[in-house]
């Protein structure tokens, strides 16, 4: 998207309104109470069209012919929406706050969202925003006069550049967290079992990681698409799992390991158990992987929670040239028919519940 407009000059400018002894008194009046309904309901409805994906009902709330230090407000908001929209086939947008500012003459609203997206090529990204809105009553009611940069998420699930962008959309607010989604993920189990150790599990809704002293090893196998990111940005990579099952014992560790070879996820599921086609993973057939774990963990005891772990070496390789053939997780250590039953659930890429799902998450 294009960013034409620099919230540093929003910001310099809209401070010069504010009147601090003023503000406190003026919340307080009836007349700003039912202002601040007003506004709220026509953020409310700005939302709804993004969500929606319905430009009218987007640019409803802004004033037509709003022109802002020579900046014409509206035809830019316009613009920018109609590319968002064009790029992504569904958008949700959480709030997460919202404060609203009684200036003289103006009021403005800074919101933070957690925004959720799916681009054309069916790649989900995920990231914190923010919308800074400069209101001014009209004839119609309050108006958005001006607005801070549209340059929102990323295309195609790169953070090279945007991610930038983000911060200086947030009025100050440095969001400095990115998060990704897998483009591939499944598991393979080395059961025997209704013929489980040549089934392709790639789009069952569940990941599995660890022993059964009957059915043997399960592993996870996980892709991020890092294709245009900046290694400037990721100094910290954590990868995130929502632990919703445990059989067995708590106390195996499970390591996180580089897979060295390509790898197909296929598109198997639980049930009906699905063979695997000659291209797809199962435990039959399994990419190379370097031995040694970047690093490993235990999810531990209790369920319905988030297991975060940090493999920034790993992520780091893959941005400094090392071929990004994803990553896989396994128990650690000797195992054998005594070794009891430690078995991990997690949610995958395909699960309904998009907060739950896997993610990486980079940190600047």
């Amino acid at each position: 998207m294009k960013n034409r407009f620099s919230i540093d000059i929003l910001k310099h400018k809209l401070s010069t309104l504010v009147l601090i002894p003023c503000i406190l008194l003026f919340i307080t009046t009836p007349l700003f109470a039912y202002e601040n309904w007003e506004i709220r309901g026509r953020i409310d409805y700005f939302e709804q069209g993004l969500s929606s994906r319905n430009i009218g009902m987007t640019m409803e709330s802004f004033k037509k012919d709003a022109a802002w230090q020579g900046f014409l407000t509206y035809s830019y908001v316009e613009e920018n929406v109609a590319e968002l929209f064009n790029r992504y086939s569904s958008i949700q947008i959480d709030r997460t706050s919202l404060e609203l500012s009684p200036q003289e003459q103006h009021v403005i609203s800074s919101a933070d969202y957690r925004l959720q997206a799916i681009t054309l090529q069916n790649i989900p990204v995920a990231l914190k925003v923010s919308f800074v809105f400069l209101w001014e009553k009209t004839e119609d009611g309050w108006r958005i006069i001006a607005i801070n940069p549209l340059s929102l998420i990323p295309a195609d699930g790169s953070v090279a550049d945007d991610i930038k962008k983000i911060g200086s959309a947030g009025a100050g607010q440095d969001f400095s967290e990115a998060y990704l989604f897998p483009v591939a993920d499944s598991h393979v189990y080395a059961y025997s079992y209704a013929g489980w150790y040549k089934a392709n599990w790639g789009k069952y809704e569940i990941l599995g990681a660890g022993w059964h002293p009957s059915g043997g090893e399960k592993r996870a196998y996980l892709k991020f698409d890092l294709s245009g990111t900046d290694p400037g940005i990721a100094k910290k990579a954590t990868l995130k799992l929502f632990h919703y099952h445990t059989g067995g014992g708590s106390s195996l560790d499970i390591g996180v390991y580089r897979v060295i070879k390509p790898w197909t996820e296929g598109s198997g599921v639980y049930k009906p158990s699905t063979i695997a086609a000659p291209s797809e993973i199962s435990w039959v057939n399994q990419p190379l992987f370097d031995p040694q774990p970047v690093t490993q963990f235990t999810p531990g005891e209790g369920v319905n929670k988030w297991i975060e772990v940090d493999i920034t070496p790993l992520v780091q390789a893959w941005l400094s040239g090392t071929p990004n053939n994803g990553l896989m997780l396994k128990p650690v250590g000797n195992l054998s028919g005594r070794t009891p039953q430690a078995q991990y659930g997690f949610y995958s890429r395909e699960h309904g519940d998009i907060e739950k799902r896997p993610a990486l998450v980079l940190s600047h």
